[in-house]
């Protein structure tokens, strides 16, 4: 809970997929009840134990939602976070009394598990594109419970990242942006594809980067001229989306860089390595 004042020492909600009661939180308190009635989820009777790992988990729907990616699956968690002032953070998820109910379990045919997927979280849109074992990509509509689209070979290797373009409340990037996606594969290639034309393949390809070991998550800028990603060359690359130049090459850290993500306010971007360390850039940086 980020906006309670000082750190959090305990969830606001535990995911689990045990029968049986999760363990003990910190400070020793120990959420009430059976695995019928747990605080942490809806119970046993409305959410089943999960297939498996979980691989990815997301807010969806402004918030309202909860996505988790497990073996082949997708489930849709109704989320009901109460509110209130428990007289101890570290054992706020008990009197509060969180709750989690599964709303519908999606079963992709054909891959062995999920990779990873999109979904928006800052406006409303009832699609998800999800990414196969299988280098497939799908894209699922959860209003009218149907697949709309399906990419049997998207990449070279499997889908590892998934990035939509959300825009940001500070930028006065067309709405059009919103079909926009990027794709990254171990096969060491950067897709961008239009979610209107996507069945005809990628619409810009990028590959100066090199990546063939680690996942790397993208980014594609607020103002929609860029995009983004980490390399294993230990920089992280700025293209430009139109024309798939290399704009800049940002260096300084020791290791693989696997994470990147821009400000939605000012021309900033962040960069995270396996060197342990995150680093900042403006555009004074660029070159």
């Amino acid at each position: 809970d980020v906006q309670q004042a000082g750190a959090a020492t305990a969830p606001l909600l535990h995911f689990t997929h045990v029968s049986r009661p999760p363990p003990p939180l910190r400070g020793g308190a120990s959420p009430s009840g059976s695995s019928k009635s747990s605080p942490s989820g809806g119970g046993e009777r409305d959410n089943p134990p999960l297939g498996g790992e979980v691989r990815q988990a997301s807010f969806f729907w402004l918030d309202r939602f909860a996505l988790l990616a497990t073996g082949a699956a997708l489930g849709l968690y109704d989320l009901k976070l109460e509110r209130g002032e428990p007289e101890h953070d570290a054992r706020r998820a008990a009197p509060l009394r969180h709750r989690y109910s599964l709303a519908h379990k999606w079963e992709v045919d054909g891959p062995q598990h999920i990779t990873c997927f999109a979904a928006a979280a800052s406006f409303l849109s009832p699609l998800t594109i999800a990414a196969g074992s299988d280098r497939s990509l799908r894209v699922l509509d959860w209003g009218a419970g149907r697949e709309l689209l399906r990419i049997p070979d998207a990449h070279e290797s499997k889908v590892t990242s998934l990035c939509l373009f959300e825009g940001s409340a500070y930028s006065d990037a067309p709405l059009s942006g919103r079909e926009l996606f990027l794709t990254s594969a171990l096969d060491g290639a950067l897709r961008l594809w239009d979610l209107r034309d996507a069945r005809r393949g990628a619409v810009r390809v990028y590959r100066a980067h090199t990546n063939r070991v680690h996942a790397m998550q993208t980014a594609i800028s607020p103002c929609l001229r860029y995009v983004c990603c980490g390399s294993e060359d230990r920089k992280a690359y700025l293209y430009d989306l139109g024309s798939e130049e290399v704009v800049a090459r940002l260096t300084g850290h020791t290791d693989a860089v696997t994470a990147v993500s821009f400000n939605p306010l000012h021309p900033q971007l962040s960069t995270a390595s396996l060197d342990g360390t995150v680093r900042l850039y403006s555009d004074r940086d660029a070159g």
